[in-house]
């Protein structure tokens, strides 16, 4: 989640908007809640199926993610999906969130 906060303040910085200046470990607490609340609802809807993928995994073995979403989905191009993958665009090493 830090990787993803810091990308957007980035984001928000190259466009002179003042909502990059917000209180960073305030913005993770309020989005960590907001995940905590939305993965406990969805866990409560039965119908509903999901399949966390932790982000720092998939750059790491993108075959192996493909193919679990391949399957997820009920079939997708797994050498296309693996081969999309692309490394360098992480910008940001923080967590897997």
């Amino acid at each position: 989640l830090e990787d993803v906060l810091a990308s957007q303040r980035d984001m928000l910085r190259t466009r002179a908007d003042a909502a990059a200046d917000q209180d960073t470990a305030r913005m993770l607490v309020a989005f960590k809640t907001e995940l905590d609340e939305a993965r406990a609802w969805i866990g409560t809807q039965p119908n509903m199926e999901t399949l966390f993928v932790p982000y720092a995994e998939i750059i790491a073995s993108p075959e192996k993610w493909a193919a679990e979403l391949s399957k997820f989905l009920d079939g997708l191009d797994v050498d296309a999906m693996a081969a999309s993958v692309n490394p360098q665009l992480r910008h940001y090493g923080g967590s897997d969130s």
